[in-house]
């Protein structure tokens, strides 16, 4: 799964938490965190994670083209 640079960095400047604030709440790796916000493709868990360390959905920090309909 991806998510978004930017809307990572947003929720995690919103509450003011660096990298490995956001790493020690979720208790995953900061370089898992740096992955998430550089766009690379991380688990559905630490995504969830990482949601649930930034106070939102995962579906608020998905990248926009990660969403394809299915004709």
């Amino acid at each position: 799964m991806k998510l978004s640079q930017g809307k990572v960095q947003r929720a995690r400047y919103r509450l003011g938490l660096s990298l490995e604030d956001v790493a020690k709440v979720c208790g995953i790796s900061k370089n898992t965190v740096g992955r998430a916000e550089h766009e690379e493709e991380i688990r559905t868990l630490s995504a969830r994670k990482i949601a649930g360390a930034l106070k939102v959905e995962v579906a608020d920090l998905i990248k926009e083209e990660a969403y394809v309909e299915a004709d």
